[in-house]
C-alpha cells in the first residue's frame, strides 16, 4: 500500500484552464470582425453590438435571433413554405450554435467589458472626438496659440499641424484621439497598468518642443535615446493637413541633444560617463544663475520644501529659506560651486563665509539684506540657530555624498548647459532619480537637485515667454513627471498646474493614485485635479477615489424588466411585466476599477468622457531616419 500522502490540486489542470486558449480563439475571431469594413460598421452604427455588450444582456439575448429564426421556419413549414422553411430552420439552428458559442467566450470576457464601454452613448461619440480631440481641433486652435509659426513663414493656406499642438494618445471610435499642451495633463494609474509604455515614452518621443523626463528608472532612456538624439520618423503617419495624406512629409522627429542627469546611478551603468548606450552627462552649473535674487529665492524654496518640515515648524522652514537663498546668492556672485556652499552650511560659523561675500556687494542691495539672516544667527539663543539650521543643513545633506557632488560640479572642459537655449530648442534631458524611502527622507536627497533643475527651467521658460510673440514658448515647453511624488515632490508643481500653460510650459504629471498626489501636495492637489485634463487607467481600488471618479462621467438610465406572477406562478394567468428606469452613473466605481488594460478613461473638463484605446509605444512604428 502506498504510504505517501496524497498531493490534492497539484498536476491537476481545470476544464476552465483547458477551455481558455479556445475561447482566447474565439475572442481573436472576434476582434477581428470587428476591425473590419463590416464589423466597424455594427460597432459604431448599429445597437447589435451594443446589444450583445451591455451588462444587461442574457444568454437569452445571445440565443434570440437564432430562435427566432428557428419559429419562423417552423412556421413556414406549417404553412407548407418547405424551401423557405428549411433555409429559417438551417439559419436558426447554425445562430443558435453561433450565439452560444459567442455566449459561452464572449459573456465573461474582458473583450465584451470593452465593446459595451465603446458603445456606452453617454460617452463620447465619434463625432464628439472629431469635435473636441481630434487633431483638426488642434490644428484650429494653432492659428492663435502658436502665432509664431505663421511669423516665421508658415504658409498660411495650410493648417499647422497638431503634433506641435500636442501629441495623439490613442484613438476613440476609429478617431486618432490628442492631448493638447493647452491643458496640464494629470495621468491616474497604479503599478503596472500601462502608464510607461503608453503614455510616458510617446510623450518623450513625440513632445513637440523640448522635453525634460523625471524617472526612477532607466526604462524611458533605453525606449527613446537612440531616437531623440539620431531622429525618427512614422510612415504611415504625416505632419501635414490632420485630414490629407501626403505620403512626402511623414511624421518626424527632430534629432536633438540629450543629457542625463543621474548622479544615484540609477542607470546601473559600469561606466556612465562613457556608456555608450546613455546620454552624455548633464553638464549644468546649479549656481550660475542664482547670481539672480529671484532664482536664488526660488531654488531655496524649493530645496528646503523637500526636508519636510511641516505644521507648527513651518516657520523654522521659512527662516532656513531666508539662510539658504543668501549662501546661493553668495555663491552665484563669487562664481562658487555647491560643494564651497555645502561647506558653508555645515553649521552657523561657516556660514559667515557667505555673509561676507553678499557684504561685499554693494551694488546688490538685496545682497545686504539677504546677509542679516545670516549675521543673526551669530547672536541668538542656540535653540534658536538650531532649529533654523536644520532645514540649512537638510537641503544639502545630499552633498556629502562624493557623487552628487561631482553631479552638480560642471565639468570645466565642456560646455555648461543654458537653460534659456534649452527651453526654446528640442533637446531631451532625462532626470534619474532613486525613491524615497517610506520615512519620507530621500536617498541621500539627491532629488533635491532634480526639483532644482526643474525650477530653473521653469524660471528659464517664464523669462523666454514674454519675449515671444504671443507671450508663450513656442513649441511648449514639455514636462513628463513619472513617479515625480514617489521621488522628490516638485513643490511648485501645483501653480504650474493653474497657470503654466498660458506661458508655454506644459506639465505631465503621473501618480499611482490620488492619495499619493495628497501626499505630496497636500490640498493643493486638489487645484491640480480640478484644472487637468485627466487620463485614468484601470486598477486603482481606493474607494473615495473611484466614486469620486464616477460622479464625474456623469449619469445614464438604465431600464430594468421586472415580472410578477399570480399565486398559481403563471406568467399567462394574472402575471405581468413592467418597465423601470434607473438613474446610475455612465461608469460605476467598479467599473472604474475593472477599466481594461491599454485603456483608459479620459475626462477632460469641456466635453463627455472619453474610452480611449491607447497606443504603446512599440505600435507607434518609429523608425530611424535613414
Amino acid at each position: 500500500m502506498d504510504s505517501q500522502p496524497r498531493r490534492i490540486g497539484i498536476d491537476i489542470t481545470t476544464r476552465t484552464e483547458t477551455n481558455k486558449a479556445d475561447k482566447q480563439a474565439i475572442l481573436a475571431l472576434w476582434d477581428r470582425f470587428l476591425s473590419t469594413n463590416i464589423g466597424f460598421f455594427l460597432l459604431e452604427h448599429t445597437s447589435v453590438i451594443r446589444t450583445f455588450a451591455r451588462s444587461e444582456a442574457t444568454f437569452v439575448t445571445y440565443i434570440a435571433p437564432g430562435a427566432i429564426s428557428f419559429l419562423i421556419g417552423f412556421f413556414l413549414l406549417i404553412i407548407r413554405n418547405i424551401i423557405f422553411g428549411l433555409l429559417f430552420l438551417m439559419a436558426g439552428f447554425a445562430l443558435l450554435i453561433v450565439g452560444g458559442i459567442l455566449f459561452w467566450a464572449y459573456f465573461k470576457s474582458e473583450q465584451r467589458y470593452r465593446d459595451d464601454l465603446i458603445t456606452r452613448k453617454e460617452l463620447l461619440n465619434q463625432h464628439d472626438v472629431v469635435e473636441y480631440v481630434s487633431a483638426q481641433t488642434l490644428s484650429a486652435a494653432a492659428d492663435h496659440v502658436l502665432p509664431e509659426f505663421r511669423a516665421n513663414g508658415w504658409p498660411a493656406h495650410q493648417p499647422i499641424p497638431a503634433r506641435w499642438m500636442g501629441i495623439s494618445i490613442g484613438t476613440c471610435h476609429g478617431v486618432n484621439t490628442w492631448a493638447s499642451s493647452e491643458q496640464p495633463l494629470y495621468v491616474l494609474g497604479p503599478a503596472r497598468s500601462g502608464k510607461t509604455t503608453s503614455v510616458v515614452i510617446p510623450l518623450i518621443m513625440e513632445a513637440p518642443g523640448a522635453v525634460v523626463a523625471t524617472s526612477s528608472r532607466r526604462d524611458i532612456i533605453d525606449a527613446t535615446y537612440s531616437f531623440k538624439r539620431d531622429g525618427w520618423q512614422v510612415t504611415n503617419r504625416y505632419q501635414n493637413t490632420p485630414a490629407t495624406i501626403n505620403n512626402s512629409k511623414p511624421l518626424t522627429g527632430r534629432a536633438g541633444s540629450c543629457y542625463l542627469f543621474d548622479p544615484m546611478n540609477v542607470a546601473g551603468s559600469d561606466n556612465p560617463h562613457t556608456d555608450p548606450t546613455l546620454p552624455p552627462r548633464l553638464n549644468w552649473n546649479p549656481i550660475t544663475l542664482c547670481a539672480n535674487p529671484v532664482i536664488a529665492r526660488a531654488c531655496a524654496e524649493t530645496m528646503v520644501n523637500t526636508v519636510g518640515i511641516q505644521g507648527d515648524n513651518k516657520s523654522w522652514a521659512n527662516a532656513a529659506i531666508d539662510i539658504v537663498q543668501g549662501l546661493l546668492l553668495a555663491a552665484g556672485l563669487e562664481n562658487k560651486t555647491l560643494t564651497d556652499v555645502y561647506e558653508w552650511s555645515s553649521n552657523t560659523q561657516s556660514c559667515q563665509t557667505a555673509a561676507r561675500i553678499l557684504r561685499n556687494h554693494p551694488e546688490n542691495p538685496t545682497a545686504g539684506l539677504w546677509a542679516m539672516h545670516i549675521e543673526q544667527l551669530i547672536g541668538e539663543d542656540t535653540r534658536i540657530s538650531s532649529s533654523k539650521m536644520i532645514g540649512v543643513t537638510g537641503a544639502f545633506s545630499s552633498l556629502s555624498l562624493q557623487q552628487v557632488r561631482d553631479a552638480v560640479t560642471p565639468d570645466p572642459t565642456r560646455p555648461v548647459l543654458s537653460v534659456d537655449e534649452f527651453v526654446q530648442s528640442t533637446d531631451t534631458i532625462y532626470l534619474l532619480s532613486p525613491l524615497r524611502p517610506s520615512s519620507g527622507a530621500s536617498a541621500a536627497g539627491a532629488g533635491v537637485f532634480m526639483t532644482m533643475f526643474l525650477t530653473q527651467v521653469r524660471d528659464a521658460a517664464r523669462r523666454i515667454a514674454p519675449t515671444k510673440l504671443g507671450g508663450r514658448l513656442q513649441p511648449p515647453l514639455t514636462l513628463v513627471l513619472d513617479e515625480i511624488a514617489n521621488i522628490e515632490p516638485w513643490q511648485e508643481l501645483p501653480q504650474l498646474f493653474t497657470a503654466g500653460t498660458g506661458e508655454g510650459i506644459w506639465p505631465c504629471a503621473f501618480f499611482q493614485s490620488r492619495k499619493q498626489a495628497e501626499d505630496a501636495y497636500g490640498k493643493a492637489e486638489g487645484q491640480m485635479w480640478e484644472s487637468s485634463n485627466k487620463l485614468i487607467m484601470g486598477g486603482l481600488s481606493i474607494d473615495t477615489e473611484l466614486r469620486e471618479i464616477s460622479l464625474l462621467t456623469g449619469h445614464r438610465l438604465v431600464q430594468h424588466t421586472d415580472d410578477s406572477y399570480n399565486t398559481n406562478g403563471s406568467l399567462f394567468m394574472g402575471g405581468s411585466t413592467s418597465t423601470r428606469s434607473d438613474k446610475v452613473a455612465v461608469l460605476e466605481p467598479d467599473e472604474v476599477r475593472r477599466l481594461p488594460y491599454g485603456n483608459a478613461l479620459n475626462l477632460h473638463t469641456s466635453h463627455r468622457p472619453g474610452f480611449i484605446h491607447l497606443i504603446p509605444f512599440w505600435q507607434r512604428g518609429y523608425q530611424p531616419i535613414q
